[in-house]
């Protein structure tokens, strides 16, 4: 079940609660509702997108009470070499130095990225990153 999927049977459409990662330590509230699947704010799609991709790790059978956990790694690695490409292009620093762990990096900006800590070109580059 993704967050969208949670957040659409369960919250009646809009979702704020807390999620962490299933593989790194980032915990951070993740606010979305169903009217930003139709907005140009790039910060809108950037959430929408993550929560029509990124799966829920245990799958709730009801509104959990407390903290999500995600698998926005297990998403994330599978674009490992499009985000080392688009990390190497506009950041140039990485915590995470092995080429098979760019998409780490990614997660560890969800704690920023989620909240809407970033400019609107860093939202477009996500979904410009992503995008299938």
């Amino acid at each position: 079940m993704t967050i969208w999927e949670y957040m659409m049977e369960f919250c009646e459409g809009e979702l704020d609660q807390d999620v962490t990662d299933s593989e790194l330590d980032i915990w951070v509230a993740f606010c979305c509702d169903s009217d930003m699947e139709n907005s140009n704010d790039s910060y809108d799609r950037f959430l929408v997108m993550l929560a029509k991709k990124v799966n829920i790790s245990d799958t709730p059978t009801e509104k959990v009470d407390g903290i999500l956990r995600c698998d926005f790694s297990g998403w994330a690695e599978q674009f490992n070499d499009k985000i080392r490409e688009t990390m190497k292009k506009n950041h140039g620093y990485f915590m995470y130095s092995e080429p098979s762990g760019a998409y780490l990096n990614f997660i560890n900006d969800l704690e920023a990225l989620i909240p809407g800590e970033a400019g609107d070109k860093t939202y477009q580059m996500w979904l410009d990153t992503f995008k299938e």
